[in-house]
């Protein structure tokens, strides 16, 4: 399998009169090869600023056979950065463990210590099938789950919620110790997650949740999704990582590394009965972009590429931070990228699957990935065509 990177440049002679962004380095060295790959048509690429960029509409713009949702909605972002990111590599203190711990109501002197394979060292805790289970690892990862209580019983599902589409303003959840509003519950966790698990620069934001009423006693429990939030703009949750050895030929492709996200599930109000997150990361630092490569460019590189694949609909479009590396790894102290895109998300489940819990990248078949910066563009469907 082959991972497929497209690069589509700009033709306009007066695009630096204009005062846009020069073509940046990266682009002009794809250029050498952009002739080899017949799939790629030469593509014009304009620049506006993050202030124009959060006023993009859809409505009026030539897509061609490329059918596009109603509308999008970049008025969140409020900059745009390359990011340089760290996997946490000394979590494992005495101060940390004895704090998660305690959060999660279990001892420490209980805890063992071991290997997390792909994740460093961690130390965890489990005992008998009806015991409280807890994992904590090296590169900041957690697992929690409750012992009995965890998911115990039959349930279904009452309601979803996607918080960027759907108003909660009026729904409350019926726990075990009574009635709560929902969106105070989602502002509470976000501030719970931002205190207690902090990362600098960065914010948890509630984005979906799904409610459950046990069987036989009618409560209710959530599922919540957690995603990490920079200026307006999310980290993903909505590709998964690209692995293989093929993909390293010659060492020089970046990787989709990781998704990004904490998920909790609550069984009532006071804290999770589930637990879990990859890694925890540090924004080490950042590179401020002024000008990005505007929408109406973004559609049309993915309207010429799309053509080559039999893909003519794009269900969502959103801006998300994807973090690059040359490995694949979540090992502690690795270094990542984190690059502005426009996600062009296609081939959305059909109705009447099974749903996935809060996993977003069940949501999506495939995706179409533009870089802000560059004008580069990733996507998946080259590895299904081949592998």
């Amino acid at each position: 399998m082959r991972y497929t990177k497209f690069c589509a440049f700009a033709l306009c002679a007066g695009l630096l009169l204009a005062g846009c962004q020069e073509t940046p380095e990266g682009v002009k060295e794809n250029m050498k090869t952009y002739g080899d790959n017949p799939q790629v048509a030469e593509t014009k690429i304009t620049y506006c600023s993050v202030d124009e960029l959060r006023e993009a509409k859809i409505t009026g713009l030539d897509s061609g056979n490329l059918v596009l949702p109603k509308d999008v909605d970049f008025s969140s972002v409020e900059g745009v950065d390359v990011l340089h990111l760290k996997i946490e590599d000394g979590f494992l203190t005495d101060e940390n463990i004895g704090k998660y711990t305690s959060m999660f109501h279990m001892d420490k002197v209980e805890f063992a210590e071991g290997e997390a394979f792909g994740y460093g060292k961690r130390v965890f805790y489990e005992g008998d099938e009806e015991d409280d289970y807890m994992d904590i690892w090296e590169n900041g990862g957690m697992a929690y789950m409750a012992g009995q209580a965890a998911g115990s019983g039959a349930s279904t599902v009452e309601a979803a919620y996607r918080l960027d589409k759907d108003d909660i303003s009026g729904v409350s959840i019926n726990f075990k110790s009574g009635s709560v509003g929902l969106p105070k519950f989602c502002r509470d966790t976000e501030q719970w997650l931002d205190e207690e698990m902090p990362i600098d620069g960065v914010s948890h934001k509630i984005s979906d949740v799904i409610v459950r009423k046990q069987d036989g006693s009618g409560k209710n429990t959530l599922s919540l999704c957690a995603e990490y939030e920079y200026k307006g703009v999310r980290f993903n949750y909505h590709a998964g990582p690209i692995s293989g050895e093929e993909i390293l030929e010659g060492g020089k492709t970046d990787l989709i590394t990781t998704y990004l996200m904490t998920e909790m599930d609550f069984e009532d109000s006071d804290s999770p009965s589930f637990f879990t997150r990859n890694e925890s990361f540090s924004l080490e630092s950042f590179d401020p972009v002024t000008q990005v490569v505007d929408f109406e460019s973004a559609v049309r590189i993915v309207k010429n590429a799309m053509s080559g694949f039999g893909v003519s609909e794009i269900q969502e479009i959103i801006p998300l931070y994807m973090p690059y590396t040359v490995e694949q790894s979540k090992m502690p102290g690795k270094k990542m990228e984190a690059r502005p895109v426009y996600a062009f998300l296609a081939n959305r489940k059909p109705e009447g699957e099974p749903d996935r819990g809060v996993m977003k990248m069940g949501r999506y078949g495939h995706f179409f990935l533009v870089d802000m910066v560059t004008g580069e563009m990733t996507t998946d469907l080259e590895m299904e065509q081949k592998g």
